[in-house]
């Protein structure tokens, strides 16, 4: 293996979509994997071309995932403006984020990887997705911040392979402190709230 090619989200010369392409398609190989139901013989040669594969991006690697936080504008995002977090990273959810005003909205399918209790989506991947919608929402206000506390309430199972509609809103802005709430809804029912205090930081 070659050195690492500098910090994360140094490579200017990345070709995002190739690269989104290889993220998305490793994506839909974890679930393969993962719902695997096959012969020895085959999870063999599988696994004997998933380390060619590794072998071959090993070559040259960067020290972190790629975070294209430059894709967002600077200062206050514009209502209407869409956004989608973690492309860049397999083991993430990428959700595509609507940006309102002082708020986010989102939609969401949950496959068979982020089940937790039968048929449900786990608690930690919940606590996961409001902390990134609320704080995307201390993003679309054009602040620099992080969390603080993020208070967790689970109301009614959340289920796997269904559509979810996610949101948060700011509730408070004071000084270096925002108030964020969140939740997560499934077919009107509400799944999931969530409030983050987040601390605005220099930079």
């Amino acid at each position: 293996m070659t050195a690492p090619a500098g910090h994360a989200g140094s490579a200017t010369s990345l070709d995002q979509a190739a690269y989104a392409e290889l993220v998305g398609t490793t994506r839909a190989l974890m679930t393969d994997v993962g719902l695997a139901d096959v012969d020895a013989a085959t999870m063999t040669e599988a696994a004997r071309l998933l380390e060619q594969a590794s072998a071959l991006l090993s070559t040259r690697q960067r020290e972190r995932c790629y975070r294209p936080h430059r894709d967002l504008p600077r200062g206050r995002i514009a209502v209407g403006h869409q956004a989608t977090m973690d492309v860049y990273n397999p083991q993430s959810v990428p959700v595509e984020i609507t940006y309102g005003e002082g708020s986010v909205s989102a939609t969401l399918v949950a496959g068979a990887l982020l089940e937790g209790p039968p048929e449900s989506v786990h608690g930690g991947i919940s606590a996961w997705l409001m902390d990134m919608l609320l704080g995307a929402v201390v993003r679309g206000e054009g602040c620099r911040a992080v969390t603080g506390t993020l208070t967790m309430r689970y109301l009614a199972r959340t289920p796997l392979d269904q559509e979810l509609n996610l949101g948060a809103e700011l509730v408070k802005h004071d000084g270096r402190k925002l108030t964020v709430r969140g939740w997560i809804d499934h077919d009107g029912r509400r799944c999931v709230e969530a409030t983050g205090l987040f601390i605005e930081v220099a930079g």
